[in-house]
């Protein structure tokens, strides 16, 4: 429906008014058949669409991947030999269906109004065409590296799949009467204003419907990697990272160990001549093998952490790094002797504990006010806790809560000397901060905002704390 015919259509309810008082007073219908039109008439230089627009075609399915070429491994014993591991194509896109035909009988004849036959349906897209199979890697093992020479290996990837194309748009609807005139009548039948007169209208022929896009083709599959080992006898399996829980760890060491292998350019000039794979390839320069205990110092028991993990890995240099997820902050010490690594830790503690802090009670005035803060975690002992403080008050009427203003009096770090600590309760003395007086006298209205950073093992976060009322009398 025309986007015009929505903007005007107070216009459109005033043409219909006319239409239907002039059919009273004729006796007759002047309107079009219901089933011929869209649900809105328009009158005038407004356009009526009729019929159905033909529906959009599918659109294509993509291509399957091609299947990657198998690795290999082999041994080099100066033999010649011909290696396959190259990719598989992609499949061709699928082609996007064509648009379908609209409905294009039913043109209302001898009406007041301008007409547009129905669009053609769209295209669909043609599918995109499947990447190309990777090639297969392989792994040679031999003595003499003049053996290799005799390898013929192709590991190229696989060609992309051409993508399907795009469905053909469909034509749209003819109109069967072109230009036609029809009488037009205004103001009020038997009234002075009352007007009549022959205006001329048209029907506009349907759109073409668009053509769908063509697909992508599909990407080439990247070709296979060498690796070679200097040596006939199979590499040890390796194993060169492990998760496990904190108590686990604490039970008995735990064996690493890592192949080792270093990047190299010139893979190519190692094969024989038209070998297809990449130039970069690795080989085989040792083992590293080490390993891990875990010792525990911490005052809180391993058993609140027994459930928690923690990741090794080996490095090459057979020692083996040890860490945690966020969620622990941990206080640890690592030595390394003897291909045995030996992290020991002192202390522990949870991240989701450090911010368990609550404002406590609000009392007393002039230099006696004091704020407490409650940790309610209990892990004050373990943390390093500062405090910022920004103090206000304020000298409106009390009664006037909505548009009080407050003025900041204090807005620094407490220091140490006015903070008295009480197991996992904080006292800060206030009234001892350079705050006058009058300031701190009973009923005055005060607002306390606290930032409390606190800190272990190198680590922090802080915490927003807020009170608000009146120094009581």
């Amino acid at each position: 429906m025309s986007s015009s015919v929505f903007r005007n259509f107070r216009y459109i309810r005033l043409g219909i008014m006319l239409v239907l008082s002039a059919s009273l007073v004729l006796g007759t219908s002047l309107l079009p058949p219901a089933h011929q039109v869209c649900s809105v008439v328009a009158w005038a230089t407004q356009v009526v669409h009729y019929g159905s627009d033909g529906r959009s075609g599918r659109d294509g399915r993509d291509g399957q991947i091609g299947r990657s070429g198998q690795s290999q491994t082999v041994v080099a014993r100066g033999d010649s030999r011909v290696i396959d591991l190259s990719g598989r194509d992609g499949d061709r896109g699928e082609e996007g269906e064509n648009g379908y035909r609209p409905y294009c009988h039913g043109q209302p004849s001898n009406v007041a109004y301008d007409l547009r036959a129905p669009d053609g349906g769209n295209g669909g897209a043609g599918g995109d065409g499947g990447r190309g199979g990777s090639g297969g890697d392989l792994t040679v093992y031999y003595e003499e590296v003049a053996d290799l020479r005799q390898l013929l290996v192709d590991s190229s990837g696989g060609i992309g799949g051409r993508g399907g194309r795009g469905g053909q748009g469909a034509a749209g609807c003819n109109c069967r009467d072109r230009r036609w005139e029809q009488q037009v009548c205004t103001g009020t039948p038997g009234q002075s204003d009352y007007s009549c007169q022959m205006k001329t209208f048209v029907c506009e022929d349907g759109d073409y419907g668009r053509n769908g896009r063509n697909g992508r083709d599909g990407e080439i599959g990247e070709p296979g990697q060498l690796y070679i080992v200097d040596q006939l006898e199979p590499l040890a399996a390796d194993q060169p990272t492990q998760t496990l829980t904190l108590s686990a760890l604490q039970a008995e060491p735990v064996g690493l160990s890592k192949n080792l292998w270093q990047t190299r350019q010139g893979a190519l000039a190692l094969l024989a001549p038209g070998s297809t794979l990449r130039n970069d390839y690795q080989a085989y320069v040792g083992r590293a093998e080490g390993q891990f205990q875990l010792r525990w110092e911490a005052p809180r028991p391993i058993a609140d952490f027994a459930g928690d993990g923690a990741t090794l890995t080996i490095e090459p240099d057979n020692q083996i790094q040890f860490a945690t997820n966020d969620e622990l902050w941990v206080e640890q010490e690592t030595r390394f002797a003897n291909d045995m690594t030996t992290t020991t830790i002192s202390g522990i503690i949870r991240a989701s504990e450090v911010t368990q802090l609550a404002m406590g009670n609000v009392s007393g005035r002039s230099n006696g006010f004091t704020v407490a803060v409650v940790d309610l975690a209990g892990q004050s002992d373990a943390l390093d806790s500062q405090f910022k403080l920004v103090f206000k008050t304020s000298n409106d009427d009390p009664r006037d809560t909505i548009r009080r203003r407050f003025t900041t009096r204090y807005d620094d770090i407490v220091p140490a000397s006015v903070i008295r600590k009480d197991f996992d309760r904080y006292q800060l003395d206030i009234g001892r901060l350079p705050i006058s007086g009058q300031h701190l006298t009973p009923g005055t209205a005060v607002q306390i905002e606290l930032q409390v950073t606190r800190s272990f093992a190198g680590r922090s976060r802080s915490q927003a704390l807020t009170w608000e009322g009146e120094i009581r009398r």
